[in-house]
């Protein structure tokens, strides 16, 4: 926070060596999901930042962070839709080879099945 008066707003984003004096970097967190995307704690402790290392303006923080959140929000989708893809043929490959009443069961159309009401 560059001014903490603006709440949000008053935030500023930017890049500094993770090995820079007062910066400690956790362990990382294990997660159930995303085991691709590391996650762990850092924290600053009287960080000197050069105003090089400033990503777009000073206060301009909040909105980098909600374009990031953007295009966060587009690559999960994605990547849940590829997750899904393999079970989907293998899937497709076992009722396509998987014979029944000398048929695939593929052959089969859920409305021909009475299901329980």
């Amino acid at each position: 926070m560059t001014d903490p008066e603006k709440g949000p707003h008053g935030s500023t984003a930017f890049l500094i060596d993770a090995v820079a004096p007062g910066v400690r970097v956790s362990r990382r967190i294990e997660k159930l999901g995303l085991r691709t995307s590391p996650l762990g704690a850092v924290v600053l402790e009287d960080v000197r930042v050069p105003a090089s290392a400033v990503l777009g303006v000073v206060g301009g923080g909040f909105s980098f962070f909600t374009r990031s959140m953007d295009w966060e929000q587009t690559c999960l989708p994605a990547f849940n839709v590829g997750v899904m893809d393999r079970p989907l043929e293998v899937s497709v490959e076992y009722a396509c080879s998987r014979q029944q009443l000398a048929k695939p069961i593929a052959r089969f159309r859920r409305s021909a099945i009475a299901l329980p009401t």
